[in-house]
């Protein structure tokens, strides 16, 4: 699988035909975005077929991240059954980014 971009129009729609979704919340000017958007691609490969993996670009689509309260960049939420159940606010590193989602689909 590959990390799928998502907008304020289409997150809903994934978030409802699918168990769980990962969103990765991020913008261009971002280095650590830049990081973490390499990090998805590979987790993509490994844990997608326990979560699915997401990447909103905030400055484009306003709206959801607003409605999450999303303030910083990269920020990682995770939903269930379309209801967010965890946040990680920054990136710290593949093997935390891996505990996240873990903890979540345990």
């Amino acid at each position: 699988m590959s990390v799928l971009s998502v907008t304020d129009q289409s997150i809903h729609r994934i978030l409802s035909e699918n168990q769980r979704v990962l969103v990765d919340f991020w913008n261009p000017y971002c280095a650590p975005c830049k990081i973490a958007a390499n990090v998805m691609e590979d987790l993509s490969q490994t844990m997608g077929n326990h979560v699915i993996f997401t990447k909103m670009q905030v400055d484009q689509n306003p709206a959801f991240p607003s409605q999450l309260q999303i303030r910083a960049v990269p920020s990682f939420v995770i939903f269930e059954k379309g209801q967010p159940i965890d946040q990680m606010v920054g990136f710290r590193s593949k093997d935390e980014l891996v505990r996240f989602i873990r903890r979540a689909i345990a």
